[in-house]
């Protein structure tokens, strides 16, 4: 509504909608309001995209790039205010990868993910970043196996998005500089991320600052927040965040899935996993586990349970059936009143 004031040709929001589909704008109300508001929704899914060169790039030296993109004048970023188990905070930067496509590209970049995003964002320059902290998220994401900031009901924006990440880092109670992506850019040039740099408008960040949760970044341990389990032994050898991320990811969609759907605890079958390079994994494994032998780096245990190939892997979805009898899909908390309660509390994060 404040672009129309200006009287532009067209507005476009768009979006790499991954598996998902698109759908997710309908459900999520974004194209009604879209469409209410005079604009027009992307799917770059179904688009063109072109390759481009990335200068300077360190691991991207060429990106597919929606052909739309180069008849826009201004690139405005709209990211959520969330934490992610890969990055520790999603904000400006790390939203850009929704530009590329997710096969082959945003799979790929996991593997050196912190560089990745870098390298987009020396590519794609928005000309202003807004981060909507209405409904916020903390602990476990993706923001599906975390739990919402119902009440937070702030807006940062800016035009740099280092300085932008910055402050909300702040405001959920991280260190700016502790973030892998903040950091990493600050010192490529790509904004400023010493707070002391930055002119900062409107209410002081001690005003709204709240401490998230903070994500549990690899599966070493398994434990949630929530008390929410599942039944793993772990077998790691040299690994990057690529493999510790996704095992991440799918162990708490199978705990989530687990409770959602009241699998008894004696119905849950052992997960033993395997991950990285020399890895030290016992001769004999429990016969009655389910073994998942997980990314190129693990190669030479594949004989030993169901082989998730790739650098990466992309999601292994016997996990589910054969963990516990139920496909592998979004828990859906608001099927279970009990787990709702026991995963969202009170939807706030602490002073």
């Amino acid at each position: 509504e404040i672009l129309q004031g200006n009287s532009p040709k067209r507005i476009m929001v768009g979006e790499h909608v991954r598996w998902h589909g698109p759908r997710v704008f309908e459900v999520s109300g974004v194209g009604e309001a879209v469409r209410r508001a005079g604009g027009e929704i992307i799917i770059f899914d179904d688009i063109p995209h072109v390759p481009m060169e990335n200068t300077l790039a360190m691991v991207e030296p060429v990106l597919n790039v929606p052909e739309i993109y180069f008849d826009c004048d201004v690139l405005i970023n709209v990211p959520k205010m969330k934490t992610h188990l890969d990055t520790l905070i999603s904000l400006c930067l790390k939203n850009i990868m929704g530009m590329v496509p997710s096969d082959p590209d945003c799979l790929a970049m996991h593997r050196h993910l912190y560089d990745s995003i870098v390298d987009l964002n020396r590519f794609f320059r928005p000309n202003l970043n807004i981060i909507d902290g209405i409904i916020a998220h903390q602990g476990q994401g993706p923001p599906m196996f975390g739990a919402p900031v119902n009440d937070m009901n702030v807006l940062v924006a800016g035009t740099d998005s280092v300085s932008v990440d910055a402050v909300s880092s702040l405001v959920m109670g991280i260190d700016p500089l502790e973030a892998p992506t903040t950091r990493l850019a600050a010192c490529h040039g790509l904004g400023t991320g010493d707070l002391s740099r930055i002119s900062i408008k409107g209410r002081r960040i001690d005003e709204v600052r709240r401490h998230f949760l903070r994500p549990m970044q690899n599966a070493v341990g398994y434990m949630r927040y929530d008390g929410v389990s599942y039944p793993l032994d772990f077998y790691v050898g040299i690994a990057c965040q690529g493999c510790h991320g996704a095992i991440r990811e799918q162990v708490d969609q199978l705990a989530l899935l687990a409770e959602v759907e009241g699998v008894p605890g004696e119905n849950r079958k052992r997960l033993v996993v395997i991950s990285g390079r020399d890895a030290r994994v016992p001769r004999e494994l429990p016969e009655d586990a389910f073994v998942w032998v997980v990314g190129d780096c693990a190669m030479h245990h594949r004989n030993r349970g169901i082989f998730a190939p790739g650098c990466p892997p992309a999601p292994t979805r016997e996990l589910g059936p054969e963990c516990i009898g139920v496909p592998m899909s979004w828990p859906v908390l608001g099927r279970n009143d009990r787990l709702r309660s026991k995963c969202i509390g009170s939807g706030r994060a602490p002073e």
